[in-house]
Order: structure tokens, then sequence, then C-alpha cells
């Protein structure tokens, strides 16, 4: 029988480019999602998808691996105010984590708007914050931290929903395990943002190598400021605070001042 070895070489080809391109599409799918994961996959109403549309097994609720927690008050969020997000996932010896998180009201519709507080996390479409490539390496734990601005008032009770994957970083979708959880905090009615605008509070000079100042006219009843990763470094009374001995970056003023509620962003040079 005659061979054709034109045939077989070009057939032979054909099957190694096209492994080459199986493997190339798998490997820019990985890489895709580790700096970030796609958009609606936080397992929300709103949502109606988790990671498991890319990652195969099956969702876990689970709130003893993935904590939501938050500078918002007891007494609820504050319309208007910034707070301080933090998502924390564990499982056991993983090295390598993934995250996304949201907020919804009642209805299902996003609420408030997010912003980053380092280079570990990025905005997607506005109502997502999810890891970027350099925040995924973990030690059996990470933590990522953001901000979220309060909606408008009578928005009413707000749900957190995050979902995170602690990888086993082989390089493909399967075997990663996703653990759902979520928090829901309430509107303050007592606090009002328009009250606190027209007591005219400033804190001022902002950046600052410092001191900074605080400007009210009325008494101020409590200042505290927190670091980016929600930590309490100072809490007080007076309306001049020392920063000096604090690291530079980014800080959070909250305020109270007669029943009302302010968290202002400063940064510590």
């Amino acid at each position: 029988m005659k061979i054709n070895y034109k045939f077989l070489f070009a057939f032979s080809a054909l099957i190694v480019a096209s492994g080459a391109f199986v493997l190339n599409l798998q490997s820019n799918q990985v890489h895709a999602f580790g700096s970030g994961a796609p958009t609606a996959k936080t397992g929300s109403p709103g949502d109606g998808s988790d990671c498991t549309s890319c990652h195969s097994g099956t969702a876990q609720t689970a709130s003893n691996s993935v904590t939501i927690s938050s500078d918002i008050p007891v007494s609820g969020y504050v319309p208007g105010t910034t707070y301080t997000i933090t998502v924390e996932g564990v499982q056991q010896n993983i090295t390598k984590f993934g995250f996304e998180i949201t907020a919804e009201d009642n209805a299902n519709a996003k609420a408030g708007s997010w912003a980053t507080a380092n280079n570990e996390t990025q905005v997607k479409s506005s109502n997502w914050v999810t890891h970027t490539s350099s925040g995924t390496a973990g030690n059996g734990f990470k933590i990522w931290t953001m901000n979220w601005t309060a909606p408008v008032a009578g928005t009413g009770d707000v749900t957190f929903y995050a979902a995170v994957n602690a990888t086993n970083a082989n390089g493909a979708n399967s075997g990663d395990l996703i653990m759902l959880n979520n928090i829901t905090v309430q509107e303050d009615a007592s606090a009002s943002v328009n009250n606190l605008a027209t007591s005219k509070i400033s804190v001022y000079p902002n950046p600052t190598a410092d001191y900074i100042y605080i400007k009210s006219e009325q008494i101020i009843d409590n200042v505290q400021i927190f670091d980016i990763s929600g930590k309490n470094v100072y809490a007080g009374k007076s309306n001049v605070v020392n920063l000096k001995t604090l690291p530079q970056g980014t800080y959070f003023v909250r305020l109270e001042v007669n029943n009302t509620v302010s968290i202002q962003k400063i940064v510590k040079l």
C-alpha cells in the first residue's frame, strides 16, 4: 500500500496546531480569571450566577470560610457616606484565592457605588469588585478591602454578596472550591447627611504630613480614624489630631456630630 506522507505530515501538523490552540485558549482563560472574575458571579439574586459557571463544582454557603465585614455602625449606613468593606476567605493549605462582591437592595437592584482601596482589587462595570493579579496570593487565607459609598436616602436594607474561590492553582477550572456568603445592613434613619452638610464640617489639610484639623459649627461628639484594612488607629473627641506616628497611606476619618455621621478620606504623607 502506498503511504501518502504529505497527507500524514499535514494531518499531524493540524493536530499539533489544534492542540496548541486549545492550550493557548485555556491558558488565556485562566490568566483572565487570575486577573479578575467576570461580572455577575457573586451568587446574588440580581446576578443569578456564581463562580461555578466557570469553575467546576458546587458553590457552598460558608459563613466560617467567607467573612464580610465593614465599619458601618450597628445603627446602619448613612446615605452618601463612604465605608470600608472587607472580604476574607479562609481555606487551609490554599495559596491562591479570588473573589467578587456586589451590593443589592431588597428589590435586587444594585445599591451604592464602589472604589478600590489598593492595587489588589478592581471595580468592574461599576457594580462589582474583584481581585487583580496582584491580589490572589494567600497562605490559608486572603483578605481584600475596598470602599463602598452608601446609596441615596430611602433605599432601605442593603445586602452584600461575596463569592470566594479557593483555587488549587492547577491552571485549570477544575478542583476549585467556591464559597459564598452575604450580610445585610440597614439604613440609619436617624442620621442625616444633609444635617451634617449644613453644619459645615471640614477636615484639613488633606493630604497632610502631621496634623489634621476638624472645623465644625457644632460640638464634635466623636472622632475615629481607620486605616484601609478597617483597623481603628485613633479614637477621641479633639478637633486636632496628631498623625505623625502613622505610616503613609490612606485613612478614613469618621465624625459624629449631633447624631449625624460622616466619613471622610484623607491621605497621610
